[in-house]
């Protein structure tokens, strides 16, 4: 019985792991870097080596901005954020539309357009965050530009 215990602990920790994104990547420079040096000295030919050294190289650009012209990268900061603020409201105003048509039970083809609205609200909002984290995911990063 406590090996039956034992391997379905076993199952659940490996199956709680998350697969390691772009979007993980970028936002977590620590690890990118460690990733990139698995890649470089497996030398494989992955897609998923391909993504992470895309990412590399989306980070460093951005941390040569960065280091570059710490003013103007802020103030890149500071609007993607103004922007983030109006894209909430569009978002607000889409899931409000969208539980409006619902609860009134309007024809379908009205219903569909206020969802797909509000799928692009929402994808549009959550593009604008990623790009604000991995901004100041560049600007905490404390290790020399260029990985």
């Amino acid at each position: 019985m406590p090996y039956i215990f034992i391997i379905f602990i076993t199952i659940f920790l490996i199956s709680c792991k998350k697969p390691i994104t772009q979007d993980y990547l970028l936002e977590h420079p620590v690890e990118l870097r460690k990733e990139f040096t698995k890649c470089q000295q497996n030398a494989e030919d992955t897609s998923y080596c391909d993504a992470v050294i895309q990412s590399a190289q989306e980070f460093a650009k951005l941390s040569n901005q960065q280091q570059s012209n710490p003013e103007d990268f802020g103030q890149q900061v500071l609007l993607a954020q103004e922007q983030l603020v109006v894209l909430q409201g569009r978002l607000g105003i889409a899931q409000n539309n969208y539980q409006t048509l619902q609860s009134n039970q309007n024809s379908n083809p009205e219903l569909k357009l206020a969802e797909d609205k509000l799928l692009i609200a929402k994808n549009a909002y959550q593009v604008q965050e990623q790009h604000i984290k991995v901004m100041l995911a560049v600007i905490s990063d404390t290790s020399t530009p260029g990985l």
